[in-house]
């Protein structure tokens, strides 16, 4: 959340409730391929970006000494 808040970037669900009432609004099959198949691309980089991320964190240094400890 910081990331979204600090690079003034924005959520994906901020903005899918428009394209998904215009799907709705159409009453076709065929119009939820688009969508789909962009929420399907956004699904898989996400799991890659947070594999991406752990791996990053899980090697030793990568993290200042300390910062996973947890403090009483």
């Amino acid at each position: 959340m910081v990331f979204v808040v600090v690079g003034l970037s924005e959520l994906f669900t901020e903005n899918l409730f428009g394209p998904t009432t215009a799907v709705i609004d159409r009453h076709q099959r065929s119009a939820w391929i688009q969508p789909g198949r962009l929420w399907a691309v956004v699904l898989v980089l996400n799991l890659v970006g947070g594999a991406v991320m752990a791996a990053i964190f899980s090697v030793e240094g990568t993290l200042p000494v300390g910062a996973t400890s947890s403090r009483k």
